[in-house]
């Protein structure tokens, strides 16, 4: 997943079309874990399914466990646009 932050509001890019990797853009700046903090917050309200950042901390790219199917997961991405 990439993340952009600084915006100002959360929302679901969609998936970038070189790399495959989701794109998101959320409001906190990557200080004490803030932007980690919405981003595991924020999917989970948009994807209904528990998401965990499991590496990528403290970078702007993530890998993230979504708790539903890969096909549930592509279709919410596709109805968000």
């Amino acid at each position: 997943m990439e993340v952009i932050p600084g915006s100002k509001k959360f929302s679901v890019v969609g998936v970038n079309e070189w790399t495959g990797n989701l794109k998101i853009r959320v409001e906190n700046l990557p200080v004490k874990g803030k932007a980690n903090n919405e981003i595991e917050k924020k999917l989970t309200e948009f994807f209904e399914a528990k998401v965990k950042i499991l590496k990528g901390e403290k970078t702007g790219k993530k890998l993230i466990e979504i708790d539903l199917p890969e096909e549930k997961v592509f279709e919410k991405i596709s109805k968000s646009h």
